[in-house]
């Protein structure tokens, strides 16, 4: 029975992938994602600023993937931040595995990380995030390439892969 349930919420988790991760919207400098996102949530540009400060600060926005929008902009930001190193998303071929092992980057997403983000929920997640803003090891810091709830779309992104 646990088992059951086990696998059934990492193939809930795994749902996410879908025909909007097919597509991309190149990534946007900071100042336009602000920008479009304050015309999203109907606030004005300085308002968008102060939330996505707040964001840095460990604030876990609600980020839904199923919006084909913000998937688009999430798939663009993985190809054009995280693809060169880590290889697309599910690519497991034999090329993809020697080009990691190569650059010693480990894949991202698959079960071990959907069972981390379930178990550990937010605290993984802020993890996540920090890695993400911050760098570590060869992988450098995308804080100033990315806003804050850009960093968190990863964090959500990297979940359904």
């Amino acid at each position: 029975m646990i088992r059951v349930v086990l696998l059934f919420g990492l193939v809930g988790c795994a749902s996410t992938i879908g025909a909007p991760y097919r597509e991309q919207t190149p990534p946007e400098t900071p100042a336009r994602w602000l920008s479009w996102r304050a015309s999203q949530e109907g606030r004005n540009l300085d308002e968008q600023r102060g939330w996505d400060e707040a964001l840095g600060q460990g604030k876990r926005p609600a980020l839904d993937l199923s919006d084909v929008d913000l998937a688009r902009r999430a798939n663009g930001l993985y190809q054009g931040f995280c693809a060169p190193c880590h290889g697309g998303p599910g690519d497991d071929s034999a090329i993809a595995r020697h080009r990691r092992q190569v650059a010693q980057v480990p894949p991202l997403g698959g079960t071990g990380y959907r069972f981390g983000m379930m178990m550990g929920g937010d605290k993984m997640a802020a993890g996540v995030f920090k890695v993400i803003a911050e760098g570590r090891g060869q992988m450098p810091g995308f804080a100033g390439q990315m806003t804050n709830e850009q960093i968190w779309l990863m964090v959500e992104y990297l979940r359904g892969l």
